[in-house]
């Protein structure tokens, strides 16, 4: 189960304002079967901030981590932020 994301690092909590979640992302804890894509999009409001004060604004470079309640982080690549938001396509879980 997905039970955390970060972004850059930082979890997605400590952005102010916070992120907003769809598609697969939007209900924490997320259950994750072997095989089964999940996708979503993380929107980020305009001026949303990490704790350090950066500002998150298109072209920043986005890299996701899911952290799974068995300890596991599923890492994606870097995706370029367009118009405040992400979007998440095709993670698919295997098995070690």
């Amino acid at each position: 189960m997905i039970d955390s994301i970060y972004v850059n690092d930082v979890s997605i909590l400590s952005y102010n304002p916070a992120p907003v979640l769809s598609g697969d992302f939007k209900i924490q804890p997320s259950i994750c079967e072997v095989g089964v894509q999940k996708e979503g999009i993380i929107f980020f409001p305009a001026v949303t901030a990490d704790p350090n004060g950066n500002i998150i604004q298109d072209g920043t470079i986005i890299r996701i981590r899911l952290h799974m309640t068995n300890g596991k982080d599923y890492c994606t690549k870097g995706y370029k932020l367009l118009m405040n938001a992400v979007f998440v396509s095709t993670i698919t879980f295997t098995d070690p």
